[in-house]
C-alpha cells in the first residue's frame, strides 16, 4: 500500500514540467490512490468520536421514540465500522473506495450538515502536500511490521507504530 502511494507520487513528479516549483492543485486532484488511503484512514480513525444533535420533531427509530428536544448522540465509530456500510470493517482497505460512494450519513469523518468542520478540505489538502513530499523524500520502515492492533475507541497499533524514517538520497 505504501509502495503504491509512493509510485503514484513519483508518476505525478515525473509528469511535472522541469521549470515548475511545487505542487499544483491539478496534481493534487490526480492523487486518486492517496485520496482512497486518506478516506480509509478517516473511516477507521475519525477525528471526531461522536456528533451531538437535538431531535427537532418526534422521531420513531426501530420502535424507540425520540421525543422532540431529545439529545441524540451519533457515534461515528458505529457508522464507520458497521459491516452493513463497509464489509470487513476492521480491515484497512483503500480499494473499498474504488467506484463506491458511501451511503448518505455513513461516512462523516469531519461531522456533517451545517456543523461540518470548516477546515475539512484544508486538512485534506495539507495532508496530501505533506505525504507527497514525504513519500518522495523519505523511507518509512515499521520496527515491528507484524505488531498487534487494539480497537478501543479507534484502531491503533499496540506498539504505537514505532518506525524508522530515513531520508532518501
Amino acid at each position: 500500500m505504501l509502495q503504491k502511494a509512493k509510485e503514484e507520487q513519483e508518476e505525478i513528479f515525473k509528469r511535472r514540467p522541469s521549470m515548475q516549483k511545487g505542487l499544483t492543485f491539478q496534481e493534487i486532484r490526480q492523487m486518486e490512490y492517496l485520496s482512497k488511503v486518506f478516506d480509509e484512514t478517516m473511516r477507521m480513525a475519525s477525528l471526531f468520536l461522536c456528533i451531538f444533535r437535538e431531535a427537532k420533531v418526534d422521531v420513531n427509530i426501530n420502535g424507540y421514540l425520540m421525543p422532540k428536544g431529545c439529545k441524540v448522540l451519533v457515534w461515528n465509530r458505529g457508522l464507520h465500522m458497521d459491516p452493513e456500510n463497509y464489509p470487513s470493517p476492521q480491515v484497512f482497505s483503500p480499494s473499498r473506495w474504488d467506484n463506491q460512494r458511501p451511503k448518505a450519513g455513513s461516512f462523516i469523518p469531519f461531522k456533517a450538515g451545517t456543523r461540518i468542520c470548516p477546515a475539512a478540505d484544508l486538512v485534506k489538502l495539507q495532508t496530501f502536500i505533506f505525504l507527497h513530499y514525504f513519500l518522495l523524500n523519505y523511507k518509512l520502515e515499521r520496527v515491528n511490521p507484524r505488531g498487534r492492533t487494539q480497537y478501543f475507541r479507534t484502531p491503533s497499533p499496540v506498539d504505537n507504530c514505532l518506525a524508522k524514517v530515513t531520508r532518501l538520497p
